[in-house]
């Protein structure tokens, strides 16, 4: 049942990350630096917890960074503008 827990925190994490990444789409931002200091700040304040339960946070975060590469910003749309006769 513990190692259910982490896997658990791990959906979550992977959860909070994702719903990031459409609002900072809105922005110019550097979204692979957004998202390597979310994990960051993961792991130095749950480090302990981590290397407690064997978790390779590593292996566990690699998707999240790779589906941050992929981000790309939605450009507003134009709106056009009606001819009038």
């Amino acid at each position: 049942m513990g190692a259910s827990v982490p896997g658990r925190a791990a959906i979550r994490l992977g959860g909070w990350l994702l719903a990031a990444l459409p609002h900072a789409a809105q922005a110019e931002h550097d979204y692979v630096a957004d998202v390597e200091f979310a994990i960051d700040q993961v792991e130095q304040q749950c480090g302990a917890l981590l290397r407690s339960r064997d978790i390779d946070w590593r292996k566990a975060t690699a998707p999240f960074r790779e589906e941050a590469k992929a981000v790309r910003p939605r450009l507003p749309r134009q709106r056009r503008r009606r001819l009038r006769p």
